[in-house]
């Protein structure tokens, strides 16, 4: 069997700012439920490989980057962020999946990565929109991407605007369609992250540990309390270890109180 490079999941917002919204639809609520569903779908994959997950504890994106580069510190090895969000736009008719990624300093790594995600969401009714550097985004930077000390992609998974995907991501069955999808999707990526990364390509550690940005993160993680002691690390959750039951309440109790609302797109 194939250990794979550890995925660090995290839900898009928190309850105090739970991002896009359409009436009582949040875009926490939606990112959450997709999640959830996620995590069942981990361990019934059929593969040969096996992807352990850990959940990012509900805060302030801030807070997130924290916690995830302590983790990092503290645990090491191999490991990428996937950050879970619902999309906005002003033209209802716009609709489809895509995929934020570091851009040129990411390398192909990253891209290929995003690609497999994408390629795993979209269907004819839910299509590609395609992966995206950070630096497209409204915000020209994106902190979950640019402040993690990992390989890191941020997921649109849908529109909230657009009424077809919004029906689909409030339903039950909708977002554990997505959840499965997802799940695969990320599987795909983390399989070829381990092959990136352990082919005799020159600098694969480098691109593992997250040097890729031609910054080493090692030399600023002082910073924002990255040196404190850090509790309750959870194990990672992958094949054969946790029952379902076991993750089912892990994630109802670390991750995912209930959402409120808020804003618009990345």
């Amino acid at each position: 069997m194939v250990v794979l490079p550890t995925m660090l999941l995290s839900a898009g917002h928190h309850p105090g700012d739970s991002g896009a919204s359409h009436e009582d639809l949040t875009e926490h609520d939606i990112a959450r439920g997709i999640c959830f569903y996620l995590m069942g779908e981990i361990g019934r994959i059929p593969s040969s490989n096996q992807l352990p997950v850990v959940v990012v504890p509900t805060d302030m994106l801030s807070s997130k980057i924290v916690w995830v580069n302590k983790y990092y510190k503290l645990v090491g090895g191999p490991c990428f962020a996937v950050e879970v969000h619902v999309n906005s736009f002003h033209d209802g008719n716009v609709r489809g999946v895509s995929c934020y990624h570091a851009g040129i300093h990411g390398g192909s790594m990253q891209q290929e990565m995003a690609k497999a995600v994408v390629a795993s969401v979209a269907r004819p009714s839910w299509p590609s929109r395609g992966t995206k550097t950070q630096a497209e985004s409204n915000l020209k930077s994106l902190g979950w991407i640019s402040k993690t000390a990992m390989p890191a992609l941020l997921v649109e998974i849908g529109f909230i605007t657009n009424r077809t995907q919004r029906e689909f991501m409030r339903s039950d069955s909708g977002q554990q369609a997505l959840g499965i999808r997802l799940a695969r999707g990320v599987e795909d990526a983390a399989v070829f992250m381990h092959s990136f990364t352990n082919d005799d390509k020159p600098g694969g550690e480098a691109m593992i540990r997250g040097e890729f940005s031609g910054k080493d993160w090692r030399e600023g993680r002082a910073q924002d309390g990255l040196d404190d002691d850090m509790t309750a690390l959870p194990l990672p959750r992958g094949r054969g270890g946790d029952s379902d039951e076991d993750t089912t309440e892990a994630m109802k109790l670390q991750v995912f109180p209930p959402g409120v609302k808020v804003t618009g797109e990345v």
